[in-house]
């Protein structure tokens, strides 16, 4: 019993220690200890069960959602209207089903290691190539990795344009294990820095941690200096505040939303126009900066009161007026006659200065009882849909089937023009407008990605995206919707997680959201200063940021060409190692 709680000590220390590695906190120390709480239950439990290896494995797992991850329960009351008690315990399996790399990690070490023999040695490249692996394969819905708990350093993780983020996760693991074997040998071995063996190996794996840090220091520097003279486009991020768009929720009136169309985002748009100097060249509207409606004129959007004329006036006098492209986000409707059924799509939209709409980008990535529901076809067809709470029936998306990249223009044609038509007008007056709007030039500069939400914490699919998108990219532009989990650290560690996406590819970043926190990120992973407004706005504020954000389209990183497939050479040399160690015995 002494044992177990002594074990449930251990596992609480390790959700503390995991939870200040992250953002908001990313204490540097206490990120290279987090680790070594995994690798000392590896030697406990070497030759225990595989059911004592589960219960550990479940209490690691547990304590790391519980302090790092708590605000899923806030994500099961808001959104699945769940009460708090059921949702606490749903929370308890989800911790461990979500987390399964440390699980798997577990038995990897202590069975299958034990059993097989030839996983016996070169334990300094075993241990990170092994659990990499894992953590690049295992399922998750919020995607990090514990790489993640490295990118704070702005220096390390600048190898994440040769690597990619699991590049990070490989050497965070090997220095981490590296520095659990020096404090395991400094208690165990007596004058163990005299030993010829080991100052070989560590002074190897010195040389190798320095050499990693001077090539990111050099890389961190270069790409400042490319980040400030790049050409610049100029963006103004809207933070809107909008209301939860709840399947039911009677407290979102048409008053309120008719209020947030026509007074709350104009007025922070023009705030914004302002405090750039007139200049804007792209506004961004968050995910759900307009909740349920859509401007998308249809007979399927009519006859569903799915199209609001107060939204689509809204971006046309923005377009009209500041000279300037919106891109905002919207739900899109497709009528599929063959099989009589409407299909929705959670859709980022560009309207240009011209006053068209010039592309939509339809989300792919869509997060699983969030905006689809898998085997859907199954529970409609047996009924039991009837079984999932409405609010998730409610939020069912189609996944888009192309990467769209999204064209902007620096380019001004002209000065802005007060927009003269009424709300209404946009239904009654369509021809009228389009010859308000003949004159506009909308010159095509370049095209930037288009992420929504946790797309953006997706390595492979970000990759993906860049190499086979229909343009070549120059930018990331991210709108999310971090409401759901209310004023917690989740948008913050989402923030973190996307942070690292620009260093992959060298390509700037804004991250819109709907209650903060937004931002913006430069080629080298780090904050860009706005011109106006915090470098992280507040939770659940209405706010705006103007930023300068640099245009780079020269560099393709060697991740972005490889992706992860050094993993393959990394594994070749292990296996070339293992039989040079076996001819050698033999």
């Amino acid at each position: 019993m002494k044992k177990f709680f002594f074990y449930l000590i251990l596992s609480i220390l390790f959700g503390i220690a995991s939870t200040l590695s992250i953002e908001p906190f990313h204490i540097p120390v206490i990120r290279w200890i987090v680790l070594g709480f995994l690798f000392y239950f590896i030697d406990e439990f070497y030759k225990k069960s595989l059911k004592s290896i589960l219960l550990i494995s479940f209490l690691l797992a547990f304590s790391l959602c519980i302090f790092a991850f708590y605000w899923i329960i806030h994500l099961f009351v808001e959104y699945g209207g769940i009460p708090i008690l059921i949702a606490t315990f749903l929370f308890v399996p989800y911790s461990f089903l979500l987390n399964l790399k440390i699980p798997f990690t577990l038995i990897f070490f202590t069975i299958i290691k034990r059993k097989f023999q030839i996983f016996r040695y070169h334990n300094f490249l075993l241990v990170p190539l092994v659990i990499t692996i894992i953590d690049l394969t295992t399922p998750q819905v919020f995607n990090w990795y514990w790489g993640n708990l490295l990118t704070q350093n702005v220096y390390i993780s600048q190898i994440a344009e040769i690597l990619g983020i699991h590049g990070i996760t490989f050497f965070y693991i090997l220095f981490s294990y590296l520095l659990y074997k020096i404090f395991r040998l400094f208690f165990k071995v007596k004058n163990f820095y005299k030993n010829k063996k080991f100052i070989k190996i560590y002074f190897f794996y010195g040389i190798l941690f320095v050499l990693i840090v001077l090539y990111g220091a050099i890389q961190y520097y270069r790409y400042k200096n490319i980040s400030k003279e790049s050409q610049k486009i100029r963006i103004a991020s809207i933070q809107a505040n909008a209301p939860l768009e709840k399947y039911g929720e009677n407290k979102v009136t048409n008053e309120i939303l008719e209020t947030l169309m026509l007074q709350k985002i104009p007025t922070l748009m023009q705030k914004a126009y302002e405090k750039g100097e007139q200049s804007i060249q792209l506004f961004v509207l968050p995910e759900s900066a307009v909740p349920y409606f859509t401007t998308q004129k249809n007979p399927i959007t009519f006859n569903m009161n799915l199209y609001h004329p107060y939204f689509e006036y809204l971006i046309l006098k923005a377009n009209a007026e500041f000279n300037a492209e919106v891109f905002f986000n919207e739900f899109y409707y497709e009528l599929i006659p063959s099989k009589k059924k409407i299909y929705t799509y959670n859709s980022s939209t560009l309207f240009s200065r011209r006053g068209t709409r010039e592309i939509n980008y339809h989300k792919r990535k869509l997060i699983a009882f969030g905006e689809t529901i898998p085997f859907s076809d199954f529970f409609d067809s047996t009924g039991l849909i009837s079984l999932i709470p409405e609010s998730v029936r409610y939020s069912r998306f189609e996944e888009g089937k192309e990467f769209i990249s999204i064209p902007y223009s620096i380019k001004n044609s002209g000065p802005g023009k007060i927009f003269h038509f009424s709300p209404l007008d946009v239904i009654s007056k369509e021809k009228e407008i389009q010859e308000f709007f003949k004159e506009r030039e909308f010159i095509i500069n370049g095209y930037f990605m288009p992420l929504i939400c946790y797309e953006v914490i997706q390595p492979e699919y970000v990759r993906d995206f860049f190499n086979h998108s229909n343009h070549q990219i120059d930018f990331i532009v991210n709108i999310t919707q971090d409401q759901w989990y209310g004023k917690t650290i989740e948008s913050y560690q989402h923030l973190s997680l996307a942070k690292v996406r620009s260093i992959e590819l060298r390509r700037a970043m804004i991250r819109s959201t709907n209650s903060g926190v937004s931002a913006a990120i430069d080629l080298t992973g780090d904050f860009i200063k706005p011109i106006y407004g915090e470098t992280l706005t507040k939770q659940e504020v209405e706010d705006f940021q103007i930023y300068d954000l640099p245009i780079h389209s020269e560099t393709k990183t060697i991740y972005s060409k490889i992706g992860n497939y050094w993993l393959i050479v990394f594994i070749m040399f292990y296996i070339i190692l293992i039989l040079f160690k076996k001819q050698k015995k033999s």
